[in-house]
């Protein structure tokens, strides 16, 4: 107790701040392996033994220090004006990776440098079965590729899914899948289109997805026939930064798979986008156009550009776009191939 009280004397020197608190980033200890160990980030010029006198480590790369902490002593950093963040501390482990041996020629692709050596692959339709559902889907020899990837595979992360809904209940996602909110005017929560779906599977499908344990957030900005009005847009994307926040900073990223002619409003706002499926330059496209986007055009399994993705200086990377397999709202096991940026 004796120490305890001496930091908190040290605290009392520093005026408190009329700001809001610093962040505490608490979301990624998930399971609590270090308790009460934080690492606090200070904003730049400021002395560390100005704020702290009991640190475990002091950092010059980030201006900051680790320390244990309890609970009075956390509450007292983050009223402190010169402190920036605390993040919980939590456990590194070495990388692993994983390999599975029945992926799409996209996932394929994305793990290797070298184009694929199997450019031939044939279509062969496939058909499952289950509670008298039967989807029928095309798969390029497909279910023969090789996809390595690391043992996380998204784990803890967020992607929030702006789209015409997410089929929740699909085997691909595992319960990893949530409804967020829905800004479609007359739109009820769930996806009728089917393009959300398949976007979410891309991202993080157990089977046909990059990601495959992160969690996915649905927000329904397009209606049943895959339009809606921009401003549904906006309101979806500030619905989901303002989630972001609440969730402690929770690693996040949104995926558009959308876009309109120019439009300030989306482009100001804007995280991951597909550059479009008009054949055009796509800094005629919002919100392509976007500087802060990562946006995305698409090849097929030649390494050649797709005939009607856009293109142009403001795409920052293609990627696999042409008969992508991914999740279907069909049934809880349906899958479809689709061809476009959004895939």
């Amino acid at each position: 107790m004796r120490v305890n009280a001496i930091f908190l004397v040290a605290f009392t020197c520093v005026l408190p701040s009329l700001t809001s608190p610093a962040p505490l980033l608490n979301h990624f200890n998930l399971t609590r392996e270090i308790k009460d160990r934080y690492i606090v980030k200070l904003k730049p010029g400021v002395p560390i033994s100005s704020v702290c006198n009991k640190t475990i480590h002091e950092y010059q790369l980030i201006n900051g220090f680790s320390a244990k902490l309890d609970e009075a002593e956390v509450y007292e950093l983050r009223k402190n004006p010169d402190v920036e963040y605390l993040a919980e501390d939590i456990l590194v482990k070495a990388t692993a990776v994983e390999t599975q041996h029945d992926a799409s020629w996209g996932l394929a692709r994305l793990c290797t440098v070298d184009r694929l050596a199997d450019q031939n692959a044939k279509f062969v339709r496939l058909s499952y079965s289950k509670q008298n559902c039967l989807t029928d889907y095309l798969n390029v020899s497909n279910a023969n590729f090789t996809f390595t990837f690391d043992s996380s595979a998204g784990e803890g992360c967020d992607i929030y899914v702006l789209d015409t809904g997410v089929y929740l209940e699909h085997e691909e996602f595992g319960g990893r899948a949530v409804w967020g909110a829905t800004f479609a005017e007359g739109s009820a929560d769930d996806d009728v289109n089917g393009h959300g779906t398949h976007c979410a599977g891309t991202a993080a499908g157990s089977r046909f997805g990059v990601a495959k344990r992160a969690s996915i957030i649905s927000v329904k900005v397009l209606d049943d026939g895959g339009s809606g009005a921009t401003s549904d847009t906006v309101a979806g994307m500030d619905w989901a930064w303002r989630n972001f926040v609440a969730n402690g900073f929770r690693p996040s990223i949104v995926s558009m798979s959308l876009g309109s002619r120019t439009y300030p409003p989306v482009d100001n706002a804007v995280a991951a986008a597909a550059a479009g499926n008009e054949g055009v330059d796509a800094s005629s496209v919002s919100p392509a156009r976007a500087p802060s986007a990562v946006t995305v055009g698409s090849t097929d399994i030649t390494d050649s550009l797709y005939i009607s993705s856009n293109f142009g200086c403001v795409v920052d990377i293609f990627a696999p776009g042409a008969d992508v397999i991914s999740a279907s709202p069909a049934c809880r096991n349906g899958f479809i191939a689709l061809t476009g940026t959004s895939m």
